[in-house]
């Protein structure tokens, strides 16, 4: 599964993004820009945070399992949505439909919750799992086990039909889906790699095979972006489909893991202090155009500590 990092509390801090992405909305700050604000301080535990214009959705321990709540930027207001005795996870977000990881019948199944209707229903429930699910507008990713293979699926949710999107015996995971397509992380050469699919054309490439690990990858429009092993440690690599061009992001002597990408915005966990920070770098400006790479003697954009 893709790595979360556990916290008391869910803070989020404001950024001004130069890019839209193609499955996310204006978020409205209920704060000063630059300043950070709480969301959820409650005593139990809450993490794996996902946002979409006004709500924030996570998992939620309040009540001794986990579930999934959601905060409303607009009212301040925080909401469970699903509080099932079983646990759920791994919550993601497009416009008005949340889905997540449920285990409320023995195995890892896939449901979401329609904030339009205020009702919760399946996407896929069989005898396998199904994790690590993303969303972007009517199409629903996830990585499931069928038969000791991992491979990535996709699910419609205007014609209510699954389909595949991998079919290979090696493993496949992390999905995540921008417009049409949809990248994930593939050990089908022996190592990791990042892998792409385009929904129109239905069209399989790979990203990158460099003979290291490359994984977790994030993609927001036409940037694709992971943590990338070449160099012994995590570094973080981009590569832009437009330009059919891999660059890097940010290469210094410590460890960058876990990037994410929403418009033109990369945010990553960054241990150049020695412990977890976040960090961030612009990678196209306000024409569209990339910029050059991250120098490794110097801070990106902004180090959060809270």
């Amino acid at each position: 599964m893709k790595r979360k990092i556990k916290a008391l509390a869910i803070i989020l801090l404001p950024i001004v993004l130069a890019v839209a992405s193609s499955c996310t909305t204006e978020t409205t700050p209920p704060a000063a820009m630059g300043e950070g604000f709480g969301i959820t301080t409650n005593p139990a535990d809450q993490r794996a945070p996902a946002i979409d214009g006004n709500i924030v959705v996570w998992e939620d321990n309040r009540r001794g399992n986990w579930d999934i709540y959601y905060y409303d930027l607009s009212t301040n207001t925080v909401s469970p949505i699903c509080t099932n005795v079983a646990h759920e996870a791994a919550p993601a977000i497009s416009g008005n439909i949340v889905i997540w990881q449920d285990f409320r019948n023995g195995t890892w199944d896939i449901y979401s919750y329609d904030f339009d209707t205020n009702v919760q229903s399946p996407i896929s429930i069989s005898i396998y799992d199904k994790v690590e699910p993303d969303i972007c507008g009517e199409v629903v990713v996830w990585a499931g086990e069928r038969d000791g293979s991992w491979n990535i699926y996709g699910y419609d949710l205007i014609t209510d039909t699954e389909f595949p999107i991998t079919d290979t015996a090696a493993r496949q995971g992390s999905p995540t889906i921008s417009g049409n397509i949809v990248v994930w992380e593939d050990y089908r050469d022996g190592n990791w790699d990042i892998y792409g699919y385009d929904l129109i054309t239905d069209t399989e490439f790979p990203i990158t095979t460099n003979g290291a690990d490359q994984m977790n990858p994030s993609i927001s429009g036409t940037i694709i972006v992971w943590e990338d092993y070449r160099s012994g440690i995590g570094d973080i690599y981009g590569y832009d489909l437009a330009s059919n061009t891999e660059f890097a992001i940010a290469t210094s002597a410590n460890i960058e893991a876990q990037p994410a990408i929403s418009g033109s915005i990369v945010v990553w966990t960054d241990y150049r202090n020695d412990n977890g920070d976040i960090a961030g770098f612009q990678v196209l400006d306000f024409h569209g155009r990339r910029v050059r790479r991250l120098n490794k003697h110097k801070h990106p954009l902004a180090i959060v500590r809270v």
